[in-house]
């Protein structure tokens, strides 16, 4: 009984509303003019527009690259805000500590993103 008892109480301990009640990542689409871009994020490639990529929430935003032969790359800096369930953690302030560890204390607004490619000269 007391195993168990302990073991909530580090289970609360350990846990952010943010954490706990939103997901951890974002389903993120890219798109580009023209289309077959090859997507890059943080120097990774996730496959060529239009794609869909679930991108993992943090306190800063990933750097991503729209690359395609005969064109200049496109740079694309995501918006990220305050997820606002994390606010629940003012009850439990060690919360706050778990759900910005965790990147959960911010999310991505913006879900659609399109960069129209300049050829190169």
């Amino acid at each position: 009984m007391k195993t168990l008892l302990l073991g909530t109480i580090v289970a609360i301990l350990l846990t952010g509303c943010a954490t706990m009640f939103t997901s951890s990542s974002d389903p993120i689409t890219f798109s580009s003019v023209p289309t077959g871009a090859k997507v890059e994020i943080n120097g990774v490639n996730f496959g060529r527009t239009p794609v869909t990529i679930p991108i993992k929430r943090s306190l800063t935003s990933p750097q991503v690259q729209m690359k395609l032969d005969g064109y200049e790359p496109g740079h694309i800096m995501l918006q990220n805000t305050f997820n606002g369930v994390a606010i629940l953690n003012i009850f439990f302030w060690p919360g706050f500590i778990v759900d910005a560890a965790t990147g959960s204390i911010m999310k991505y607004d913006v879900l659609n993103y399109e960069a129209e490619l300049e050829a190169k000269k």
